[in-house]
């Protein structure tokens, strides 16, 4: 884990949100917060078939991680090239503890501007949040009137034309938030054992080398890591993270947005003949959370059988 550096994180936010348009000079580790899901956790998390109790994932929008905890996972790693994600994750917990489960969804989800974000449900959720973590959101929540601070986010607003994705889609996808799961988070989270490492997905094999995980969450890091764009080729660097595994663990290794309804059927054929080398699975998961309409992501899963 490193050190967070709330005043320099400030300052690389505020430049973010005064030209988010412009990506800041340290991009790598200064972007955008991806504040929403893309897949649907819910039905993934079932089909991974995993034990769920020592964890190893992207943190993205920190929801993969809040589900993994809502699946019985006490042992949590995560990761992430964006520094400022870990600042999201720290709310999005705080948010949980200290709010109900109305106002969280108000907090996240609303379509209206007053509730999405609002700085009344923030001072609930300060008692939560620890010291350099509080610095950071307080001091941005003085400087900027809501217009901007959401800038900071991937998706800075909901609005009235994809309120109903979020309805049908986004809520329904996540297994915390469902009311009841929501107040036993609450319980679980205190519980948990968590670290986070601010890495490239290339470099945490051999950190972590020597430990074992039961579960291990890529996304869809496939589709932003291509051949030798980081120094390596993802495929490659995927076989690293058997040695993760503990027997009998589960990798979900990455996904293909709508399976494959794609318009690159070279990409979408390259990620099937690598998958099926490195002995992955195919599933179809529900766009849709509950409703089969025959349109599917495309996740790809394997199970650890024998010692590396």
């Amino acid at each position: 884990m490193v050190e967070l550096n709330w005043k320099k994180d400030f300052e690389k936010s505020c430049e973010i949100i005064e030209n988010p348009d412009l990506f800041s000079e340290d991009y790598m580790h200064y972007s955008k917060i991806f504040n929403f899901r893309t897949i649907n956790h819910k039905e993934l998390y079932v089909k991974m078939k995993a034990k769920w109790k020592k964890y190893l994932g992207v943190l993205a929008s920190t929801n993969p991680m809040l589900n993994a905890v809502s699946m019985g996972c006490k042992n949590i790693t995560v990761f992430d090239i964006n520094l400022l994600n870990i600042y999201f994750m720290y709310l999005s917990i705080a948010a949980v503890l200290a709010l109900d489960y109305q106002e969280f969804l108000e907090f996240f989800y609303s379509i209206e501007f007053d509730k999405y974000y609002g700085k009344h449900y923030f001072e609930k959720m300060k008692k939560e949040l620890p010291s350099d973590v509080l610095k950071y959101w307080e001091n941005l929540y003085k400087k900027y009137p809501k217009e901007k601070l959401v800038n900071l986010f991937y998706y800075p607003v909901i609005d009235q034309k994809n309120s109903k994705g979020v309805q049908i889609d986004v809520i329904p996808s996540n297994i915390f938030l469902e009311e009841k799961e929501f107040y036993r988070l609450k319980k679980e989270l205190l519980e948990i054992k968590l670290r986070y490492f601010v890495e490239d997905f290339g470099n945490i094999p051999t950190l972590l080398k020597g430990e074992k995980f039961d579960t291990i969450y890529l996304s869809c890091m496939q589709n932003l890591i291509y051949d030798n764009i980081d120094g390596y080729n993802y495929f490659e660097k995927l076989k690293e993270y058997d040695y993760l595994l503990a027997k009998g663990g589960v990798i979900q290794g990455g996904y293909l947005y709508n399976g494959l309804d794609t318009d690159d059927e070279k990409w979408c054929s390259y990620n099937l003949k690598h998958f099926e080398e490195n002995g992955y699975q195919k599933e179809n998961i529900n766009i849709i959370p509950g409703k089969d309409y025959g349109e599917y992501h495309l996740a790809f899963i394997k199970k650890k059988h024998n010692e590396i």
